[in-house]
């Protein structure tokens, strides 16, 4: 029984530092704007 409050426990405490830095926005991953570019050359059509 101990060892299934403590899963549960360290599951609650995971989820709740996940929630944080998902209301604050701070991702690892920098954000990149764009899409598709023309790309040009004479081999190109």
């Amino acid at each position: 029984m101990q060892f299934i409050r403590r899963a549960l426990a360290a599951v609650s405490v995971a989820a709740a530092v996940a929630a944080a830095l998902r209301i604050n926005g701070a991702d690892g991953i920098a954000r990149r704007s764009g899409g598709w570019r023309p790309l040009a050359g004479p081999h190109l059509r």
